[in-house]
């Protein structure tokens, strides 16, 4: 008797506990995506890294920065620079994401990173946030 009235709280507690990450994600992804807040710039991995693992952290750090989780993004653009040093669109996305947690001389060096690998890629060339942070 006892033991089915521990599995039912048990159940109860488990049920509550999914519930409140799930109203989590929900108003995380909502806060992301208010109407009126400019997207956040970003670069998937180029054909040539999309299928590595580097391109995968990469992109799943992108998934991370959309939703305007800087610090969990930061993460994963680290990865996968540490796996592909000169991954210009990884240094771009780390710039982003220390810019969002206001780590800026940090984002300035990743820009400056990103700018010196990803010259011949006109959407880092081009991009107002690196030119705001090279004076360019």
């Amino acid at each position: 008797m006892q033991t089915t009235r521990f599995r039912r709280r048990h159940a109860h507690a488990c049920q509550l506990l999914m519930l409140a990450l799930l109203l989590g994600l929900i108003a995380c992804t909502e806060e992301a995506s208010k109407p009126g807040r400019p997207p956040v710039p970003t670069l998937n991995a180029p054909a040539g890294l999309a299928d590595t693992e580097a391109g995968g952290k990469n992109n799943v750090g992108v998934s991370h920065l959309e939703m305007r989780h800087y610090e969990i993004a930061e993460g994963y653009f680290r990865d996968a620079i540490e796996l592909q040093p000169d991954f210009a669109e990884a240094w771009f996305n780390l710039g982003v994401a220390l810019d969002g947690i206001g780590k800026h001389e940090e984002a300035t060096e990743a820009f400056r990173k990103a700018a010196e690998f990803g010259a011949h890629n006109p959407a880092i060339a081009g991009s107002e946030i690196v030119k705001q942070y090279l004076g360019s």
